[in-house]
C-alpha cells in the first residue's frame, strides 16, 4: 500500500520528468545551461575574472601583460630601430629586449628616460600604449578590489551525506564547518529533497531537521533529518531511494561579523554521494590544557556501521492528489 507524501514545494528549478544530472554542482554553482541568449550576453568577462581562482587570475594577468608588451614591441620594430633613441645596438637580441622593456615602461607610465621615441610613428604608438596602460591597470585595480572585497563564507560541506542510526531509527545527515577564522552567528539551514514519483515526475519536498538554527558557529555542525513517518524518505530502502534519483539541497545562511553581512553557502547530494550505513567520527573536544578544539581535517571522515531494522511499510512515491 502506497503512502501519500506531503505536498511538494517549489525550489525554483521547475518541474521535470525522468532522471537528470544534478541541479547544483559540488562547488555550489547551478548546473543549468542557459539557451537562447544573444551572443553579447552569453559571457560576462567581469564575472568570469571575479570568480576565477587566484592562480588562474594571476596567470591571466601575467599573460595579458606579456602579450600586450610583445604586440607593442612588434609595432616599435615596424617603426624602425632608428625611431627610438638611446638604445644599445650591439645585437638583435639586445635590441629586442631594449624595445620590450621600453614598452613595459611606457605601458606602466614609468618612463625612465634613457630611451625616447623619435618621429611621429613611434610617438603615436607610445601615446596609444600609454592610454592602453592607464585604462588596463584601472580595470585590473577594480578587479583586485572586487576579488578582495567579495564576501567568501568558506562554509565547507562534508563530501558525503550519511544514512545513519538515530535514536530508535535512522536519519539523513551531513556535516558543515566554518573554515574561515571569523565569527559567524545566527546560522540557519534549509534542507529539501527532490524525488521522482511513480508517474516519472520530479517533485520537491522540504525536510525537517533536528534543529535548523544555531546562535553561534565556531566549529562544526551535523545537520540531521530524522527519517520518521513524517519524512518523504520514510520506508524507502536503498534500492528504492536510488530509483527515485534523489537530490538533497542544502542552503546555509549566517551573519559574519568580518564582512558585517549575511553570507550564503549551498550544496547538494545525489544518491552516489549518500553512504547507506555510516556514522561521522567525532572531530571536536578539549585539549589537555582545557582549550576547545575542532579538527577540520576530519570533516569528511566516517565509520561504516549497521543500520537498525525499522518496521515500516515499503512505500511508493505518489503524487499529491
Amino acid at each position: 500500500m502506497a503512502i501519500k507524501r506531503q505536498k511538494s514545494v517549489e525550489l525554483g528549478f521547475g518541474k521535470s520528468e525522468g532522471k537528470q544530472q544534478r541541479a547544483i554542482n559540488k562547488n555550489g554553482s547551478y548546473n543549468y545551461l542557459r539557451l537562447g541568449l544573444p551572443f553579447s550576453e552569453q559571457f560576462n568577462f567581469y564575472h568570469f575574472l571575479i570568480n576565477l581562482s587566484p592562480a588562474w587570475f594571476i596567470s591571466i594577468i601575467l599573460f595579458w601583460y606579456t602579450a600586450i608588451n610583445l604586440i607593442f614591441t612588434v609595432l616599435y620594430y615596424m617603426c624602425g630601430t632608428g625611431s627610438l633613441t638611446g638604445m644599445n645596438m650591439d645585437s638583435p637580441f639586445k635590441i629586442f629586449w631594449e624595445i620590450y622593456f621600453f614598452s613595459a615602461q611606457t605601458l606602466t607610465t614609468v618612463g625612465y628616460g634613457r630611451i625616447n621615441p623619435l618621429g611621429f610613428s613611434a610617438n603615436f604608438v607610445s601615446s596609444i600604449e600609454a592610454m592602453v596602460g592607464l585604462m588596463s591597470f584601472a580595470l585590473i585595480t577594480g578587479l583586485l578590489y572586487g576579488r578582495f572585497s567579495k564576501p567568501n563564507p568558506k562554509i565547507r560541506f562534508s563530501h558525503n551525506a550519511l544514512i545513519s542510526p538515530y535514536q530508535d531509527g535512522r536519519a539523513f545527515m551531513f556535516r558543515i564547518a566554518n573554515f574561515m577564522n571569523s565569527n559567524m552567528m545566527n546560522v540557519k539551514v534549509r534542507l529539501s529533497v527532490s524525488l521522482i514519483d511513480q508517474s516519472g515526475e520530479r517533485n520537491f519536498y522540504t525536510l525537517t531537521m533536528e534543529r535548523d538554527e544555531i546562535m553561534f558557529f565556531p566549529s562544526s555542525w551535523t545537520i540531521v533529518h530524522a527519517i520518521d513517518e513524517n519524512s518523504p524518505l520514510f520506508g524507502l530502502k536503498e534500492a528504492a531511494l536510488r530509483q527515485s534519483s534523489p537530490e538533497f539541497f542544502a542552503l546555509v545562511q549566517g551573519f559574519d561579523d568580518t564582512f558585517d553581512q549575511t553570507l550564503n553557502a549551498r550544496a547538494s547530494y545525489i544518491h552516489e554521494d549518500v553512504i547507506w550505513g555510516g556514522k561521522f567520527v567525532k572531530i571536536g573536544g578539549v585539549t589537555e590544557s582545557g582549550k576547545n578544539y575542532v579538527d577540520l581535517g576530519k570533516l569528511d571522515v566516517f565509520d561504516l556501521v549497521d543500520l537498525p531494522d525499522v518496521e515500516a511499510p515499503v512505500v511508493e512515491l505518489v503524487k499529491e492528489q
